[in-house]
This record gives structure tokens, C-alpha cells and sequence, in this order.
């Protein structure tokens, strides 16, 4: 398991097992893109978001 923080650049790639949490931030003033591949509807993958003030997770679910 890895705790910090890893830098990645154009080209590369990372997957995580099912219960690994990350979150994704562009800290530059450039435009960045991100590309997500999941193998079927976000809402059926299990998906949570973290409430890192109340230090909870809860079910995210797409609209």
C-alpha cells in the first residue's frame, strides 16, 4: 500500500485495486485531462466519495 503522494506525467498510467482510495488534482494552471475507464455504469462499480471534515464515506452515485 503506498501513503503520499505520486506525480504522474503524459503517457502514464495507474489502476488500483477495489479498495485502494486516491484522489486526482491539478495543481497548475494549464489545462489537464484525465482519462477514467471503468468496465461498466459508474453506478454499479461500488464507487464512494470521502468527506475528509467528517472523515465518512458515502455511496457516489451519477446523475
Amino acid at each position: 500500500m503506498w501513503n503520499g503522494e505520486r506525480s504522474f506525467g503524459p503517457g502514464e498510467v495507474v489502476s488500483f485495486m477495489p479498495h485502494e482510495l486516491h484522489t486526482v488534482v491539478n495543481e497548475t494552471d494549464q489545462v489537464t485531462v484525465s482519462l477514467h475507464i471503468y468496465g461498466r455504469h459508474l453506478n454499479y462499480t461500488g464507487r464512494s466519495q470521502f468527506d475528509i471534515e467528517n472523515n465518512a464515506e458515502k455511496p457516489f452515485i451519477m446523475k
